[in-house]
This record gives structure tokens, sequence and C-alpha cells, in this order.
């Protein structure tokens, strides 16, 4: 099917015709977002993520709009935003302290920060609010003009 041909059955029917732009472009979605992904796993999630958001941008536009459409360069900067936002995504994936990191045998162990373990008389001083020290003077409060 031609790209003419093509437009023209998306802007007709798109519901039928779906499944042949999909068929036209799978491959060609599939290696691009292999070649920004790098795996196999995140190559399919990528190409299918993508189909699926032309999909619904398509049914939200005119027939018109449907058949003016360059579809190949429009699929493929959809497809590039969804690799995009994945990659984001995947750089700010957070991790739990109780999962064991790579090279050691469990998880993360914190420090007891509790009042046995701190220096004599810290624990005791933060518990009544006494310190030894005047305070100082750029934290005073300023009540007035002298």
């Amino acid at each position: 099917m031609s790209d003419f041909e093509l437009k023209e059955a998306i802007a007709t029917d798109l519901d039928q015709s779906f499944e042949s732009f999909v068929l036209a472009f799978q491959e060609r979605i599939y290696r691009f977002a292999l070649r920004y992904a790098g795996s196999r796993e995140d190559a399919e999630e990528i190409a299918q993520d993508a189909f699926v958001r032309a999909y619904h941008a398509l049914q939200s536009y005119p027939a018109a709009r449907r058949r003016e459409q360059s579809l190949r360069p429009w699929l493929f900067t959809i497809s590039l935003n969804v690799a995009r936002n994945r990659t984001r995504r995947k750089r700010h994936a957070s991790v739990s302290i109780d999962s064991p990191f790579p090279g050691s045998d469990g998880p993360l162990e914190i420090a007891d920060i509790s009042a046995e373990a701190q220096p004599s008389g810290v624990a005791e001083k933060r518990e009544t609010g006494t310190n030894s020290q005047p305070p100082s003077p750029r934290c005073l409060p300023v009540t007035g003009r002298q």
C-alpha cells in the first residue's frame, strides 16, 4: 500500500486501516527504537507505545488533517519522544535502601544515631535545651532601637 493510499484509508476509517498502518511502519520504528534504546525489550515497548500514541492522536484529528499528515516523519517524531521520555524516567529511578547494592551481600546498613551512640552529654543538652555557649550575635532577635 502506498503512502497516499494509506493516508486515504486512515482518513476514511481509522479503525479498519490502523493495522495496515502498523504493518507498514512497525519494522522501521522497531529498528529505530532498538538503535536508540539498545535492548530488544525497550525497543518493543517504545514501538508499541508510539503506535498507541499515534492512534490516539489520529483519532482526535479530522479526516482532512489525516489526509495531509506526513505519516513517516510524524511517527518517527512520536517514537523519538517516547524513547526520550523512557530514558528520563530510567535515569531518575529510585533505589530502595532495603535492596542489596551491587557488589554487596545485603541491604544498606544505617549507622545507629541513638543517644547511646552519641558523645556523652550531647543527648542531655538536646533534651534539656541547655548549652554552655551563648547564642551567636547573628541569631539574636531584633526587638527595637537601642
